[in-house]
């Protein structure tokens, strides 16, 4: 049987001019794309309620809110849903906007208005919950819920926004 005799050589420690090219062309588009991704990953967008006020005529409450997009990019205001309990603690019948939607919160924070007419049928405690469904100019979707939590006598409208 025939042995072959093998050698090692030491190892080089300096690394070749292609190699070091090659990693350089692979590292450019991963730097890039990691650099990239946290603009496009999650939305940066967000709206926010800045105040609330009601004013109240029998049965019929008129809430104006106000909206505010601190971002450097247009966002448009899709809808509005109406969420308030359920069964018999619902004191509210419907819901209408008399302010006309979409509505474009335009970039370099800007603000608008919208009024919603909310008609009671009994007085119950519950009050009612607004979401706003929300584009940007890049086409993220995304909303903002608002509750409230108390109606003062004097128009004054406590909330929370997500």
């Amino acid at each position: 049987m025939y042995e072959r005799e093998t050698t090692t050589s030491p190892e080089r420690s300096v690394l070749g001019r292609r190699t070091v090219l090659k990693g350089a062309a692979w590292s450019v588009p991963a730097v890039l794309a990691v650099g990239a991704t946290p603009a496009f990953a999650s939305s940066t967008s967000k709206v926010d309620v800045t105040s609330m006020n009601v004013t109240v005529d029998g049965k019929i409450h008129t809430f104006t809110v106000t909206l505010y997009n601190p971002n450097t990019i247009d966002v448009t205001v899709d809808g509005l849903a109406f969420a308030t309990a359920t069964g018999r603690n619902n004191p509210w019948s419907s819901l209408t906007t008399t302010t006309g939607i979409p509505q474009s919160l335009g970039g370099q924070a800007s603000s608008s208005s919208i009024t919603i007419v909310a008609t009671r049928k009994d007085q119950g405690v519950a009050f009612p919950s607004f979401a706003f469904a929300l584009s940007d100019s890049r086409g993220e979707l995304y909303d903002v819920s608002v509750s409230v939590t108390a109606i003062g006598g004097d128009g004054s409208v406590t909330f929370t926004d997500s």
